[in-house]
């Protein structure tokens, strides 16, 4: 197994079942070969049902209401493949997406992770690009992810950064906040 695309998802709206369906079809429209792709989606204690389509490529956990950041340890704990993807349920990734992260490590098999730019279009059909991550300098701690470019759907690690790390800290709150409520932001 090549790839091992993380999704969390808590489903409580119509667009964002909406947005959480173009997410699973960006990973049915890769160029790269599926058998070497696993899309595990970490149903998070949905309210609605999320209705996913039966791809051979997708592996569903089911788990109650814990947020995000345990969701993406429970896909974490599942992951089989080499390169380990984070996409969160609102994003989406281009055909080539995957074809060109696999081209990168191959080409620079030295490098552990990949952080690439993206292109953001929200649901009024507003668009601004972000480039690859820019960290802070500092000396220790997570400051370094601070003020950077980092997004989930652009930033792609080999396995072994996840068994010498681990996954995300345990008891990690987080909250979810529907971007596209909040417009005047961008």
């Amino acid at each position: 197994m090549r790839f091992s695309i993380i999704t969390p998802a808590y489903i409580w709206t119509p667009e964002r079942l909406e947005l959480f369906l173009q997410c699973i079809d960006s990973i049915r429209g890769q160029t790269f070969s599926h058998a070497d792709i696993e899309h595990i989606i970490v149903n998070d204690g949905s309210p609605m049902d999320m209705a996913i389509p039966n791809y051979p490529w997708i592996k569903v956990i089911n788990q109650p209401n814990l947020q995000r950041m345990a969701a993406y340890n429970t896909g974490l704990r599942q992951a089989q493949g080499d390169i380990i993807g984070l996409l969160d349920s609102d994003d989406e990734y281009a055909p080539e997406s995957l074809m060109e992260i696999h081209q990168l490590f191959q080409q620079h098999q030295d490098y552990d992770m990949v952080n690439v730019g993206c292109t953001y279009i929200n649901i009024q059909g507003t668009t601004w690009t972000r480039g690859p991550f820019q960290p802070k300098e500092c000396e220790v701690g997570h400051e370094v992810f601070g003020g950077g470019n980092i997004v989930n759907g652009t930033f792609f690690f080999k396995r072994a950064v996840y068994e010498d790390l681990g996954a995300f800290p345990e008891g990690i709150k987080t909250i979810d906040v529907p971007w596209y409520k909040n417009t005047e932001l961008f």
